[in-house]
């Protein structure tokens, strides 16, 4: 607060004649006391920026109460050299601040002294300054800047949006309004959310043709592995919302550590753990279980997601205690990279799992699908041995035949259904379930069923038999395959529409009628721009072994580059199958498409940076663009939606329309294969993620909770709502519990390796290399003689006996999913209602 050549002697003059009628106190109306207050503001500004007008003999001093900093300014308008003008914008804040309320209290009237100096006069007749607590022109105090959020003076990084004068409003008020907002904001925060996951989504399904020399052919395959993509892009897409928190609290917050990101990545952390693992557990149909098939993938994650706490222990209260040091930061920065590395070769099966061995025993079937066909003996032997061997517990002959019919052989008729259940269910040739295949423990009849032949009730043996008669020929024949004539199809662009002829082949006996679904699939050419889709069912009659569909392909227009899209063959019916060797497997068969463009070179240079671009791309993501806001406004996404709409949708449409609209701002996933979806959608949780930090603060102040409590709490909760419908629906949904608690210790890992080691490291950087400033010494009034050269501080507080409880808990959690691995044959679900309901309270 150094002010050279303050005042002339002019408002000096002014200043005396008022001051005897205007004490500065609160009781005084509202317009004189605006007035001088604009006056003295309006004058300070003017005289500081004209420093040749004043006398250069006159000077001033600047004190704080607390004698926390002495500054003189002589009238020469030299600084002090060691006081930087970043300390000078906050004492000049802080002074203002400390104005601004002095003139508010009641109780604490304030004189003002004048001591400019006479160019004459001798020193010693200078008055001395005014003691602490008076402000006057010889003492200009320098408050404490620590101002509340919800107190006036107080402000976040954005709210509140009506500054002082919403500070003023009733505490009961404002409590109202602030809950309801961060409800709001919880709402709106989910649906970008699932935007955002729209653009993971479209770039992790993004798919690349490899040539492999073994086979002298291409084949097509994701680009992204799926663990890999799980860690990174869908990891940081579920937690954007607590990642964003920490990095912006520390950018808002001048690079000083805050409660509000830290605890909110903790709360969540329990949340997701116990909350959406109890939750799930009670989501799967009683009778069913779900359990974890990639296990050495979980154990690293679930190790990780403890190890990553016991590290924020380790190098905020142990290794150096109250800061954190660009190592220690960038170490907790790398074990993410460590995560993901070790995630994704015990994926691969380089990494083993101790006593669940290297890989799960499915693995080596994670493809097999008999949806139209009927599996040989042998190969239901060889499924149900790979059952038995991958699950924790001992399977009854009936669990593995439920396990069979439900994640490898989906009949469609009852006949079906009655064949497999019987092979899986023999104790004659071909031993399924024996260890040893000579022995005669499968010979002896079976009483029952002797029982059953003596008293004309129909047995086994005699539902083979009308099997039979329904189908005398098809156990005993050969299944049908069915492919493309070729994999890859290069045709040239015209400029005129044209039919291009695909030739599908059926090789076997070709005795009866099959069908398979046909369909096309975008990738650099867009349908209905570079091609006419189609999505129909191909039919061979007895006899026929080849069949053809027409595929338009459209005009093309200029500057296009070579462009491709795919043709997909799936869905063969009973007595026939997709060619297991083809591009794409034993699900489906692919066909790629080659659009070739006329020679680049020809165009000119113009040309040939024109055709990088996807026209066609672009003018589909304009027409998708236009549809976001067409769905955003209406309720139920369209016209025809919203006639039938109840009053209550009508209400919830109207309430979060506003934020519809303006995530509809966001690219659509198809423009630039997602990634423009990413980085908008990105930047838009990180706006909505301010406004709730700052709310969930203003909340907490007025009613007088801290904010790691707040964050741990409100905040927490909010964000990881969605999170908690999307694992609840993949628990009843998928066959495996991967994706509902198998993700669960990936994302808690992710959240403190980068939403903590990233800021932490920015900080860390900052303060390391900046030093100690006087906020830093008043922030950490009590820690400044501790780090002399400055530091990045993020206080211990109760963080120790915080990460113990969560530790703790967590073990228990895991032990718990652990033991109804063990005992019931998965983590989720179980067979009674009673034992899921055990289960869920024990894990709350």
């Amino acid at each position: 607060v150094q002010y050279a050549n303050v005042f002339p002697n002019s408002f000096l003059t002014l200043f005396a004649q008022v001051q005897p009628f205007v004490k500065f106190r609160s009781a005084m109306v509202t317009g004189p006391k605006a007035i001088l207050t604009f006056v003295f503001a309006a004058q300070v500004i003017a005289d500081v920026s004209n420093t040749e007008t004043s006398s250069p003999r006159t000077k001033f001093h600047a004190r704080t109460s607390g004698d926390l900093m002495q500054a003189e300014v002589q009238a020469n308008g030299k600084m002090n050299s060691s006081i930087s003008s970043e300390d000078i914008q906050y004492m000049r804040r802080a002074d203002q601040l400390q104005s601004s309320f002095r003139m508010d209290r009641q109780e604490a009237p304030t004189s003002l002294v004048q001591t400019a100096k006479q160019p004459d006069a001798p020193d010693e007749l200078l008055p001395a300054p005014a003691p602490s607590g008076e402000l006057g022109l010889g003492a200009l105090e320098v408050p404490n800047e620590n101002h509340k959020i919800c107190e006036v003076g107080g402000s976040g990084l954005i709210l509140p949006l009506f500054g002082d004068n919403e500070q003023r409003w009733p505490n009961g008020l404002r409590l109202f309004l602030y809950f309801i907002g961060l409800l709001w904001m919880f709402e709106a925060v989910s649906i970008i959310a699932d935007v955002f996951m729209a653009g993971i989504e479209k770039i992790t399904s993004a798919k690349k043709r490899v040539y492999i020399p073994e086979i002298q052919a291409h084949v097509t395959c994701t680009v992204w592995n799926g663990t890999v993509a799980n860690l990174t892009l869908m990891a940081l897409g579920s937690s954007a919302p607590e990642i964003l928190l920490s990095l912006i609290e520390l950018l808002g917050n001048d690079f000083y550590s805050g409660d509000l990101g830290p605890g909110t990545i903790v709360g969540s952390a329990a949340f997701n753990l116990l909350i959406i693992s109890a939750l799930c557990v009670l989501a799967v149909p009683t009778g069913t279980v779900r359990y974890v098939r990639y296990v050495s993938v979980y154990a690293i994650t679930a190790f990780f997601s403890v190890f990553a706490y016991v590290w924020l222990v380790t190098i905020v209260s142990w290794s150096s205690k109250n800061k954190v040091t660009r190592t220690e930061a960038g170490l907790t920065l790398s074990y993410f990279f460590v995560l993901l590395v070790l995630a994704f070769l015990a994926d691969k099966g380089y990494i083993g799992c101790g006593c669940f061995g290297s890989r799960s025993p499915l693995d080596e079937i994670k493809d097999w699908r008999f949806d139209k066909e009927d599996p040989s003996p042998e190969q239901l032997t060889f499924i149900a041995k790979k059952i038995r061997e991958a699950s924790p517990k001992e399977l009854t002959d009936e669990e593995v035949e439920q396990i069979v019919l439900r994640d490898y052989v989906q009949p469609q008729t009852k006949a079906t259904h009655r064949r497999i259940s019987a092979n899986l269910r023999r104790k004659s040739k071909p031993e399924i379930f024996q260890d040893e295949p000579g022995s005669d423990k499968g010979d002896k009849p079976d009483k029952k069923e002797t029982a059953k032949a003596e008293t004309g009730e129909p047995t086994k043996d005699t539902a083979k038999a009308e099997e039979k008669e329904e189908q005398p020929q098809e156990k005993d024949s050969v299944v049908d395959v069915l492919d493309f004539e070729k994999h890859e199809v290069t045709v040239g662009g015209k400029d005129k529409d044209f039919i291009m002829k695909v030739i599908v082949m059926r090789s076997g006996p070709a005795k009866k009628k099959v069908t398979c679904k046909i369909e096309t699939e975008e990738s650099t050419a867009k349908a209905d721009y570079d091609f006419v889709p189609i999505d129909k069912k191909l039919t061979f009659l007895p006899g026929q072994t080849m069949a053809s569909v027409n595929i338009t392909i459209k005009a093309a227009s200029s500057h296009e580059s070579n462009e491709l899209f795919r043709v997909i063959l799936s869905d063969a019916s009973e007595g026939a199958k997709i060619n297991e060797v083809s591009d794409g497997g034993a699900e489906r068969s692919i066909l790629s498409v080659i659009i070739e463009a006329e020679d680049v070179h020809s165009k000119g240079a113009i040309g040939a940076v024109l055709s990088k671009v996807n026209w066609d791309e672009m003018q589909l993501a304009r027409v998708d663009w236009g549809a976001q806001f067409v769905e955003a406004w209406h309720c139920g996404g369209s016209k025809e939606d919203q006639k039938d709409s109840t009053w209550w949708e009508y209400t919830s449409h109207l309430r979060i329309l506003p934020a519809k609209l303006l995530f509809a701002t966001v690219p659509p996933p198809g423009l630039c294969g997602g990634w423009a979806t990413f980085v908008v959608a990105l930047i838009e949780i990180g706006a909505v993620t301010a406004i709730i930090g700052d709310m969930a603060s203003l909340l907490g102040c007025c009613a007088g909770i801290k904010d790691e409590i707040t964050a741990i709490t409100f905040v927490a909760v909010g964000t990881s709502l969605p999170d908690t419908f999307a694992s609840m629906g993949a628990a009843k949904s998928d066959p495996y519990a991967d994706n509902s608690i198998g993700n669960i210790t990936g994302s808690n890992s992710v959240n403190v390796f980068l939403g903590l080691g990233l800021p932490w490291l920015i900080g860390a950087i900052y303060w390391e290399g900046k030093g100690q400033t006087p906020k830093w010494k008043h922030e950490y009034s009590d820690l400044a003689a501790d780090f002399p050269d400055g530091a990045f501080v993020v206080k211990a507080g109760s963080l120790e006996s915080s990460v113990i409880v969560f530790v703790s808990c967590a073990l228990t959690c895991i032990g718990i999913l652990l033991f109804r691995r063990m005992s019931v044959g998965g983590e989720l679900g179980g067979p009674t209602q009673q034992g899921k309901m055990a289960t869920a309270a024990s894990i709350i």
